[in-house]
């Protein structure tokens, strides 16, 4: 769709289908900040911020079925309607949240346990088999790929996964994956 530091031009909306937002750290290493599906928008922070900067990339995942708004257009919308200003001040707490949240995963959870929620919530997003490779989920989790194939074959072993061509599949989701 875009890539880190493009210049935004507007707000996409997604109806059907999946999308990464990525970035690139400073000494170029690659990491995953959200894994967005239905009803889900992103390009906001571009078109909100004075430089219009992308702060991160984004790429579909699946076939996907999204709305456009140019920032003149999203730009008044925000500012005629103020169920629009309060929806997006709680999307934006919720991002926080969930950012917060994956802080402190790396922070007190080991690579498994990280791993492990993340699956659930991946899980939960696409209701189903998770159509991520280990270099996806390294990104993701904030790991290496050695480490996610390490951790991946033991959940395998221990009957918690089905490893796929390409993705993975949780085996008992409500019952071993805590969210």
């Amino acid at each position: 769709m875009f890539r880190q530091g493009d210049i935004g031009d507007g707000v996409y909306f997604i109806e059907r289908g999946h999308a990464i937002v990525s970035g690139e750290g400073a000494l170029g290493e690659q990491f995953t900040l959200a894994v967005l599906g239905p009803r889900d928008y992103f390009g906001d922070i571009a078109v909100l911020s004075s430089d219009r900067r992308r702060s991160a990339g984004v790429e579909t995942l699946d076939e996907c079925l999204m709305f456009f708004v140019a920032q003149e257009h999203f730009l008044d919308l925000r500012d005629n309607y103020p169920e629009l200003r309060q929806a997006m001040a709680e999307s934006m707490a919720r991002t926080c949240r969930r950012l917060v949240d994956r802080i402190l995963d790396a922070n007190h959870q080991d690579a498994r346990g990280r791993l492990i929620l993340q699956l659930g919530r991946l899980h939960d997003l696409f209701q189903g088999p998770i159509p991520f490779t280990q270099e996806d989920l390294a990104h993701y989790v904030g790991v290496s790929r050695v480490t996610i194939n390490h951790v991946l074959g033991d959940l395998a072993d221990d009957g918690l996964v089905e490893l796929g061509r390409r993705s993975v599949t949780l085996v008992d989701p409500d019952s071993q994956v805590p969210r």
